[in-house]
């Protein structure tokens, strides 16, 4: 069995269980990768916050556009006088 298969099964029977709803595997497939993409979208969120950007306007910008975010987001610049969280621990 596919591992994606088996999360997704998982998935579909905690809400049948937990809410009664009569769930497909289909719909616990999109849960699991929705958990999987919101944990991704951190990365961007992550980084813009360190030079200064919205960290939660970047989160959701990853959580629908993973590699255009970190690349978006590894190519601007810092604000100016924003130190990021690294510069600000050595001093």
């Amino acid at each position: 069995m596919h591992p994606w298969k088996g999360a997704s099964m998982v998935a579909a029977a905690w809400l049948a269980q937990s809410y009664g709803v009569d769930a497909s595997p289909f719909f616990g497939l999109f849960l699991v990768a929705l958990l999987i993409s919101g944990g991704l979208a951190i990365i961007p969120a992550y980084l813009a916050t360190n030079k200064g950007y919205s960290g939660i306007a970047f989160w959701f910008f990853g959580l629908a556009f993973f590699v255009p975010a970190l690349i978006v987001v590894l190519l601007i610049q810092p604000k100016p006088g924003r130190a990021s969280i690294a510069m600000r621990r050595r001093a």
